[in-house]
């Protein structure tokens, strides 16, 4: 496999999406055992955000590495 900026960048922001959709899952998680109601809204969009760019970015990889 050939090192390149592109391939960099799409693991990054892979791992980042990642990353924030663990956080968000967690605080979900939390939420539910310790009943916070305000946290809730920042959960979600940590994973709205999160899954979408993990799945978008890892997509793209994937290809790349399959040509």
């Amino acid at each position: 496999m050939k090192f390149s900026i592109r391939l960099l960048y799409l693991y990054l922001f892979a791992f980042i999406g990642l990353l924030v959709s663990v956080i968000g899952s967690i605080q979900l998680v939390d939420l539910g055992i310790n009943i916070r109601q305000r946290q809730t809204s920042t959960a979600l969009a940590m994973l709205i955000v999160g899954l979408p760019l993990y799945k978008y970015h890892w997509k793209l990889i994937s290809h790349r590495t399959e040509s």
